[in-house]
């Protein structure tokens, strides 16, 4: 209720409201997911996200077509650069974050 009435300045809560702002943001996330070309992960009800993973890598690459490639690349990172690119990667996102320390 509080969501309409203080954000939205409604004087009522609507299910009717709720559908068209639920409607239009799964419309957003699908042109997102289509404009940066990310795959779409469906959950069945009551499906948690680990559920769906097969293999967990916290840290690490589970497969490669040039490891010496991927080698290089790996050693030209910095914390700098990782934090620029998950920056980047965040804001994409719309999240924000405060700046690095």
């Amino acid at each position: 209720m509080s969501f309409f009435r203080d954000h939205r300045g409604l004087p009522l809560a609507s299910s009717a409201l709720m559908g068209r702002m639920s409607r239009r943001f799964v419309a957003e996330l699908d042109r997102f997911i289509a404009r940066h070309g990310l795959p779409l992960v469906l959950f069945a009800k009551g499906q948690r996200k680990d559920d769906v993973m097969i293999e967990h890598l916290d840290n690490g690459v589970l497969s490669c077509a040039d490891p010496h490639q991927l080698q290089q690349i790996c050693d030209g990172l910095s914390a700098a650069k990782i934090d620029q690119l998950l920056r980047k990667w965040l804001q994409l996102l719309l999240i924000r974050l405060p700046p690095p320390i």
